[in-house]
């Protein structure tokens, strides 16, 4: 059964009393008996090298492995791989462990996310002396620690009179190990053991204060005030005595670790001797390492102090264990700046990583039908073991437009609206290609975009009631989604007439004028209809056209004096906004004759008349005209005619010749205008043309 010691700090200090100082002496006498051994064993750290097998290219994404072989290792000793792959971020470290023949093999993978050509660089290096945060710090006293050791002198640091013995340099070395972890920011957070061992081993007290035995303390603890921190304290009063017992020391160390409740991977047993296990019951086992490197999982590093040490029983507790020989190199390895002991190495090679273009590319619709005018997200999806690239979506909607997407790396899906101003049918295509322009296979969709029939169309009319031949302006409105669609408008007057307006894509008003020509109210109708043939609603409105009488009538006579039995020839003319208006022209000649009735037909507005006056008079004949439309509006006008009397010509028949005193017979006749012919004629006869009337 192992045996240690948990010593308290008042019987520490009872027994450095009871024990005394010695009187300095520049030399100890140094133990004898190990060198036979000494001269036989192997005390080298093999030289480590390290194999990179070389990698086949490999496509993006896929998982490649980075192998190869150490050989040189110190048998069963960890060493750190660390691999930086040549993509940036941070390296990664894998512990090997070699084997009895100190040889390991590895395979380590990884997957490259974007294709370039790699530079791997590899470096091999032993464990580090310090990993986690706690610490145990196991140190040799035995009574052969009194012997000098080279290098830079220490002084004599556990102050017993005796300067730069091994076990001044032990001290150091643990000294400054605890100043390492003060300066790594834990000092007042790990947790320090010390166990000392020469006879027996100690579990030291490191808390001066407080009653019981304290077994761990923290790096910057000074429990005292004395301005000496506990740790130092203790191994600066650590005398040389006894012999060399291993087992016991690390057993100690065993009891130092569940004391602190040291978790696995969060500690270190640091352990420091100057010879051999005496009595041989004491040499370690592979039982002692595996119950302090794997049933406490923490890390054991053993070192031997002195240029005589033998390394073999020192090696079952740490394969890469070393010897230093001088205060240097103990100092520069327990503070931090040295290399602790084994072997480092590097190697370098490359991974050729292919792009590998993006697959699967599939899409989907929000709707597969829609209105003209309306929208549909188009959302697809597609896989790219290139996680790192960079992609663009190219999107063929199939009414002539497109539209690029860009996705940032690691981004795989996408979505994106489109508006259809025009009713159809479209195939949609969408590509995505990556940065290094390798593309997937198009996916396909297509889209049904439904004509939408105008609607909503109101019309208005500039004035509502007009005179006839007047015109009014019909305007309107209508709306239709479909802003690519042109539209007729077709309007019918009630006139019996009708007009068509064409209207370009983007025009949803409309204007036109309109004559109407004859009065009457006339309803008008309106109907839109799109490119397709869809129409909207008829609409309808109304105008009144109202009568305009004729007016401007004015009159001519071919000659204003006419003789009796002559015809007066008249014409005239009227104005008559109604177009389609017959009239009818009616002449009151002024002699009492039954008045003239002329029928003009639509559009005639001119006429011409004749009248015969039978007889004269002093005054002169008014004739009268009136033009009456067909709703018998009317308007009238004067004039006048003259007509002279014209005198009857006589005429007389009969012999022309005769007997004086035969009695012999004439007839006289006279003509004259058929008003004068019925009246009675007198008759001046003048038988002997001498110019007197000769009747009786």
């Amino acid at each position: 059964m192992a045996r240690f010691t948990l010593r308290s700090w008042s019987a520490r200090l009872l027994a450095s009393c009871l024990r005394g100082r010695r009187a300095p002496t520049p030399v100890r006498p140094r133990k004898r008996g190990r060198l036979g051994l000494e001269a036989m064993e192997d005390r080298t750290v093999p030289a480590v090298a390290l194999t990179l097998n070389a990698v086949a290219a490999v496509p993006e994404g896929t998982p490649t492995a980075l192998t190869g072989s150490v050989s040189g290792l110190a048998a069963s000793n960890n060493f750190n791989l660390t691999i930086d792959w040549g993509a940036g971020g941070t390296a990664q470290v894998v512990t090997l462990t070699g084997n009895a023949a100190g040889n390991a093999t590895f395979s380590v993978p990884h997957t490259y996310a974007q294709d370039a050509t790699y530079p791997v660089g590899v470096s091999l290096e032993e464990s580090p002396l310090i990993v986690g945060t706690d610490a145990v710090f196991i140190i040799d006293q035995s009574g052969s620690t009194n012997s000098r050791f080279s290098g830079t002198p220490v002084g004599d640091v556990n102050g017993d009179g005796y300067a730069n013995e091994i076990i001044d340099a032990e001290i150091a070395a643990f000294i400054a190990l605890n100043q390492n972890l003060i300066d790594r920011g834990l000092g007042n957070t790990a947790k320090v053991s010390v166990v000392s061992f020469a006879t027996e081993a100690t579990l030291h007290d490191l808390n001066p204060v407080l009653a019981g035995s304290q077994t761990f303390t923290t790096p910057l603890a000074d429990a005292d005030g004395n301005g000496v921190r506990d740790v130092d304290q203790i191994l600066r009063s650590l005398r040389p005595e006894g012999l060399t017992y291993y087992r016991e020391a690390i057993a100690a160390a065993n009891t130092a670790i569940l004391n602190a409740g040291t978790p696995p991977g969060g500690g270190n047993v640091i352990f420091l001797s100057d010879g051999e296990p005496n009595p041989i019951t004491q040499r370690p086992t592979a039982a002692d390492a595996n119950l302090i490197r794997f049933t406490r999982g923490q890390n054991l590093r053993a070192f031997g102090v002195g240029a005589s040490v033998p390394l073999t029983y020192l090696r079952v507790l740490d394969p890469t264990a070393r010897v230093f020989t001088s205060t240097d190199q103990i100092l520069d390895v327990f503070n931090g700046t040295g290399p602790t002991g084994g072997g480092n190495t590097s190697a370098s090679t490359s991974i050729q990583v292919n792009n590998v273009a993006p697959s699967n590319a599939a899409v989907s619709l929000s709707a597969t039908t829609i209105d003209e005018n309306g929208s549909t997200t188009l959302s697809g999806t597609f896989a790219d073991p290139g996680t790192q690239d960079t992609h663009t979506v190219t999107v063929d909607w199939g009414d002539g437009t497109t539209s690029t997407v860009n996705l940032a790396a690691g981004v795989t899906t996408f979505s994106y609206p489109h508006q259809y101003l025009q009713d159809g049918s479209y195939a949609i295509s969408v590509v995505v290609a990556d940065e290094d322009n390798a593309a997937a296979a198009a996916a396909t969709t297509a889209v049904t975009v439904g004509n939408v029939a105008p609607s909503g169309t109101a019309v208005s009319l500039s004035a509502g009631t007009i005179g006839e031949n007047g015109s009014t302006t019909l305007s309107g409105s209508f709306t239709d989604p479909g802003s690519l669609d042109t539209h007729t408008v077709t309007i019918t007057w009630g006139d019996g007439s009708s007009s068509t307006l064409n209207l370009p894509a983007g025009v949803t008003t409309f204007s036109t004028p309109h004559q109407y020509t004859q009065d009457g109210s006339f309803p008008i109708g309106v109907v839109v209809t799109d490119s397709d043939g869809s129409a909207a609603a008829g609409v309808a409105t109304s105008v009144t056209v109202s009568n305009v009488a004729p007016s401007g009538l004015t009159l001519a006579l071919a000659a204003a004096t006419i003789d009796e039995g002559g015809a007066a020839a008249l014409s005239g003319s009227v104005v008559d906004p109604g177009g389609q208006d017959a009239h009818t022209v009616t002449i009151n000649w002024g002699d009492g004759s039954a008045p003239q009735t002329i029928t003009l037909a639509p559009g005639v507005l001119a006429f011409d008349a004749a009248h015969t006056y039978a007889d004269s008079r002093a005054a002169a004949y008014v004739v009268t005209v009136t033009v009456a439309d067909e709703d018998n509006a009317s308007t009238s006008a004067t004039t006048s005619v003259s007509v002279n009397n014209v005198a009857p010509v006589a005429a007389i028949g009969g012999p022309t010749s005769g007997n004086v005193g035969q009695a012999l017979v004439f007839t006289l006749t006279a003509a004259d205008a058929p008003a004068d012919a019925a009246r009675p004629f007198t008759f001046a006869i003048d038988w002997d043309g001498d110019g007197i009337d000769d009747r009786p």
